[in-house]
């Protein structure tokens, strides 16, 4: 089988639709495969609202610097940030707060998600399987002792499983596309750690759970 992969890492489900229209027809895939990442909700949103450049962004072309530098001294206030930029400043807000105060910003980004899985249905004529990556703060403590980002969240909080949540209640109530959450194979591994010293992005054996998972979904359970 041909899998055109959207699991890289910096990118969100927005740019990934935005790729996957532009050249996914001349790869022919007979699957595509997107692997969401926790800051990919408000990726979506920041990546949206420079696109569209409204409100305060129609001016980012005349001074990119002081909308970015505004933008970052607003994040510490999720109120502030979302009268001037219209979402919550905080990069993993889905997960530091309870889901029913979340929920609503999770359908910017499911609009995106269902678009691929139209695209690569009606387009492409391909198979779509969505994969939820965990990060590290969601299932191990100490992983990263040198986080540049460890300000932006609580390691095991207790609203940090709230998207999985989410996804879990979507996979009951929508059949058009399966859905696998990556965390019970972070969870179940006694391979510590899973990131670098200095940066929470999965080392050399964090991809390499993440892959071994992947892959035997697919042998056993979409490969038919």
């Amino acid at each position: 089988s041909r899998v055109a992969n959207f699991g890289w890492i910096s990118s969100s489900p927005l740019l990934s639709k935005r790729l996957l229209h532009d050249i996914g027809s001349k790869y022919n895939p007979d699957w595509v495969f997107l692997g969401l990442d926790m800051s990919d909700f408000h990726d979506d949103l920041k990546y949206r609202s420079v696109l569209e450049r409204k409100g305060l962004m129609a001016s980012l072309d005349y001074i990119p610097i002081t909308l970015l530098s505004l933008r970052k001294i607003t994040s510490r206030s999720d109120f502030l940030h979302q009268q001037l930029f219209g979402y919550p400043g905080r990069r993993f807000f889905i997960s530091d707060r309870p889901l029913s105060n979340s929920k609503k910003f999770f359908q910017e980004t499911m609009k995106h998600i269902n678009d691929i899985y139209q695209f690569t249905k009606n387009k492409l004529k391909a198979r779509f399987a969505l994969f939820i990556f965990p990060r590290a703060y969601q299932y191990s403590k100490g992983s990263t002792p040198n986080n540049w980002e460890k300000k932006e969240y609580e390691e095991m909080g207790e609203f940090s499983l709230e998207p999985f949540k989410y996804f879990e209640n979507l996979k009951q109530s929508q059949n058009h596309y399966p859905i696998f959450s990556l965390l019970p194979n972070f969870e179940d591994s006694v391979v510590f750690p899973t990131t670098f010293d200095d940066d929470p992005h999965w080392n050399e054996s964090g991809n390499e759970i993440a892959a071994e998972a992947i892959n035997k979904i697919f042998k056993d359970r979409l490969n038919k």
